[in-house]
């Protein structure tokens, strides 16, 4: 992930803020202030060499990722301009654009996604003002926290090797590409050395992101990553048998899920009515591309994707029923609607993936990136072959030998 439209930092010491409204507040003294600038000189220490007022913003964030200083060492460094109590550790600061974010600094606050051997780690919490005030005003954080109005912009947990991003949530002012920036921030100051990951949660009117999305983004998109993260650079991960801290063991494959987004973006109409059991349902899939002007040879993703725009971008009140009678109807019914046999079955699988490729990876140090190598052959009808059980065709296509061994893999 990079900053879009992080162009300069501003200056400005603590005693220059605008002062906050007067509240009940069971903070010891006041909170400290700072800027993402300050944050930077704390954490580079002397170890930055040149005119750090000559750097742009993106220059100094690379830079002080790329210093050789232990997580610990880096904590300890941000704590410093932070203000520090038995429990946690906190600050206001102000963004680029003015505006100022709470954020609080806790050791194994939040609980973590994947089960994993515990670590040194910290957890970032970031609020905005109002959700500050409103917190201290209704009796303070321990009072407040299971309240949703409450839950934080945005939370990460690190550790040395990882970060987890746990939980993203927008408010006015502060949509998908201001919480990335703030993400970025301190990814960046805090530097693991291994994974970036999290758990697609992401819903939009009610309907999970990771059921449709991969459908409907531009084909010019599908090389970087068909999820709704793969604009931040996050592609699925590949996991055997790996415990979350709730719910069932995990298994999934990259490759299998590209493959599986390629064969239902390509899927026509027409192919897609032999798959569904009744007349009246394959009529009214001939009736939804006559409407938006497509022939009956139109791809599955060509029908989602125009619907979705007029619905989306266009307001267009018909495109909205449509886009919610496929939702409801086939992407999150299917089972009751599809033929029991023949392509159906692997339409039904393809769809299975989507909705089981939960978590999302990427390398602390690269890129936006499309890591896997398939050939040609590797379609996904000859990856799924007549496996039955999802997870035996991820031990497939991972290769597994020991099935009984967890692994994450590379």
């Amino acid at each position: 992930m990079y900053i879009d439209s992080c162009k300069r930092y501003l200056k400005c010491e603590p005693e220059s803020q605008p002062p906050l409204k007067k509240v009940k507040s069971e903070e010891p003294g006041e909170i400290a202030w700072s800027t993402v600038r300050n944050c930077i000189e704390a954490v580079a220490g002397k170890t930055l060499n040149g005119d750090l007022a000559g750097l742009s913003s993106d220059a100094l964030l690379s830079a002080v990722k790329s210093l050789d200083i232990p997580f610990s060492e880096r904590i300890a460094r941000l704590k410093k301009c932070m203000t520090n109590s038995e429990v946690y550790s906190s600050m206001w600061l102000k963004l680029e654009d003015g505006r100022n974010v709470y954020v609080r600094l806790h050791k194994h606050f939040h609980g973590s996604f994947i089960a994993r051997e515990p670590l040194e780690s910290r957890d970032i919490s970031v609020y905005t003002e109002e959700q500050e005030r409103s917190i201290f005003e209704d009796g303070g954080f321990d009072g407040v926290a299971m309240h949703k109005p409450y839950w934080p912009l945005l939370s990460l947990k690190f550790d040395a090797e990882t970060c987890e991003i746990v939980w993203l949530q927008g408010a006015p002012g502060f949509n998908g590409k201001k919480l990335k920036e703030i993400t970025e921030i301190f990814i960046n100051l805090f530097s693991p050395s291994g994974k970036i990951f999290l758990a697609d949660q992401a819903v939009k009117n009610g309907r999970p992101l990771r059921q449709y999305y991969p459908l409907v983004k531009p084909v010019e998109d599908i090389s970087c990553a068909p999820g709704y993260y793969g604009g931040w650079g996050f592609v699925p991960a590949n996991l055997w048998k790996i415990e979350p801290s709730e719910g069932d063991a995990i298994s999934q494959s990259r490759d299998l899920y590209y493959t599986a987004v390629e064969y239902l973006r390509g899927l026509s109409v027409e192919h897609l009515k032999t798959v569904l059991q009744r007349k009246s349902s394959k009529d009214h899939f001939s009736l939804l591309a006559e409407r938006h002007g497509l022939e009956s040879d139109a791809t599955f993703h060509q029908l989602m994707k125009i619907i979705y725009d007029k619905m989306a971008l266009e307001k267009d009140g018909q495109a909205e029923k449509d886009f919610n009678w496929i939702f409801h109807f086939l992407l999150k019914s299917y089972s009751r609607r599809l033929k029991k046999s023949g392509n159906a079955g692997l339409f039904e699988l393809a769809l299975q993936i989507l909705i089981k490729t939960e978590v999302w990876e990427k390398a602390g140090t690269g890129r936006f990136y499309r890591d896997f190598l398939m050939s040609s052959n590797d379609t996904f009808p000859s990856l799924a072959g007549s496996a039955k059980a999802y997870s035996t065709i991820v031990k497939k296509v991972l290769g597994i030998k020991d099935p009984s061994r967890p692994e994450w893999r590379e």
